[in-house]
């Protein structure tokens, strides 16, 4: 699969510009996914087959034109991940990736689907662009399996010491006489 380069569209250059105009930054507030499968352009306003949008559930500025935005995808039928969308407060598609040939992920009804989704706006101002949280956090949707994972694993460790522990404990025998 190639790179996840999103194209930052001309609509979201347009909405980042005039809020930096008013000296405001614009702010990411979700993540919507869709299966269209198309080579982006720029020219978009919308995914072509959205079929979910979530808020945006974490993320960080990295370095003045690189930003990091996490979302849990937690609901929504099934699909194949073909197109991603990052969308301003406003309703602006700011960015959008999407591949004819190669899913990013499939979307399994009931099963959350966590993303971390690095974005270099180097075609934009220096922090012109914010995140703005409001939906779950994905670290801490996280955490009740690294639990479950951490409780396994702690268990297994547990049972190759106590194997190895009977395997070297000398056998008593004890001698009869009569």
């Amino acid at each position: 699969m190639d790179a996840l380069r999103p194209i930052i569209t001309n609509a979201g250059i347009s909405a980042v510009l005039a809020a930096s105009n008013d000296g405001l930054a614009a702010k990411i507030t979700h993540i919507a996914l869709g299966d269209g499968a198309y080579e982006p352009t720029g020219a978009e306003t919308a995914l072509r087959s959205e079929r979910v949008r979530v808020p945006i559930g974490g993320g960080r500025r990295i370095a003045p034109h690189e930003i990091e935005v996490q979302a849990l995808v937690d609901t929504g039928p099934s699909f194949w991940v073909r197109e991603i969308g990052i969308v301003l407060e406003d309703g602006t598609l700011l960015a959008v990736w999407s591949s004819q040939s190669t899913p990013l992920a499939y979307k399994t009804d009931g099963i959350p689907l966590a993303l971390a989704y690095y974005l270099a706006l180097e075609a934009l101002p220096a922090d012109s662009v914010e995140i703005e949280v409001s939906g779950p956090s994905v670290n801490l949707t996280m955490l009740p399996l690294a639990v479950s994972t951490a409780t396994e694993i702690i268990r297994l460790q547990r049972r190759a010491v106590e194997t190895e522990v009977a395997r070297l404990t000398p056998v008593i025998t004890s001698a009869w006489c009569w």
